[in-house]
């Protein structure tokens, strides 16, 4: 499975603070992820991408930067190497 994910700020400039905890959470779930300059990628089972982008949807819905998130999802029953051709 793969599931692509964004998030934009609605009033922040900067998101390299967010951008660090999806990838230190993507890292220690040991999931496949593709980052990319507008989206990022990550590939595996139901139960582990579910499992790890809960905390992503949480930050984006109750951000601790205070600024406001929108957050949009695309989930597929692909590979990441298929998406990434």
């Amino acid at each position: 499975m793969l599931a692509e994910f964004s998030i934009y700020p609605l009033q922040a400039e900067h998101m390299s603070k967010d951008v660090a905890k999806v990838v230190e959470t993507l890292e220690s779930a040991g999931l496949h992820y593709h980052l990319g300059p507008m989206s990022t990628a990550v590939e595996g089972n139901w139960e582990q991408v579910m499992e790890a982008i809960r905390p992503v949807t949480k930050w984006s819905l109750y951000p601790t930067t205070g600024s406001s998130l929108r957050s949009y999802w695309m989930i597929a029953k692909t590979s990441l190497t298929t998406w990434l051709r």
